[in-house]
């Protein structure tokens, strides 16, 4: 299985995400769906990042993206003749209070995968949230990859044919990660 060239980055592939032991891993750690307080004001603390989901155990989004990610993946596989890797989760000895767990990786990229209902969906189309992009760019920093594909897919009966299974290419953006690990290495 491809991994990190960089010793310091560690996958951890033998846990199920979600699970108990995902979950305490994930404690006191910033994470990707939790990164976007990193580009608010002030230095949040570290406890601010947990109470986000701390008793959170899935909705009806979570449920569907987990019924539909799959199905988004293979899609994606086929269609640019790749095998997407997957792992419970990642540290980067460079911040020990952060974890991330991607939807999927490659040699080059991070996979993120969202599965919204038809409205939500066709507005990330235009313009994916700033909750989006910050976990895109999270990811990026803690895989040290360049890239992220963002998978949109939504096969609602509603949403146009072109549009059911949408990939937009997230390039890494300097300043971001500067402010980003800048505000990293200030949460205690």
């Amino acid at each position: 299985m491809l991994k990190s060239q960089n010793s310091h980055v560690h996958y951890y592939d033998d846990i199920e995400q979600g699970s108990p032991e995902w979950l305490a891993v994930r404690k006191n750690r910033i994470s990707g769906s939790t990164a976007h307080k990193l580009l608010g004001k002030g230095i949040p603390s570290l406890n601010s990042f947990n109470t986000e989901e701390k008793n959170f155990t899935g909705n009806f989004a979570t449920k569907r993206g987990h019924l539909l990610e799959p199905e988004a993946i293979e899609l994606y596989e086929a269609i640019n003749d790749v095998r997407v890797l997957t792992t419970g989760y990642v540290l980067n000895d460079k911040y020990s209070n952060a974890i991330y767990s991607p939807d999927g990786y490659l040699e080059d990229r991070t996979i993120e995968v969202k599965c919204f209902l038809p409205k939500a969906h066709l507005e990330t189309i235009k313009r994916p949230s700033l909750k989006i992009l910050a976990q895109c760019h999270f990811g990026q920093i803690i895989l040290e990859k360049p890239l992220t594909d963002l998978i949109l897919y939504c096969p609602k009966d509603e949403v146009p044919l072109d549009d059911k299974f949408v990939v937009k290419t997230i390039p890494k953006q300097d300043k971001i990660h500067a402010n980003m690990i800048a505000r990293m290495e200030r949460v205690r």
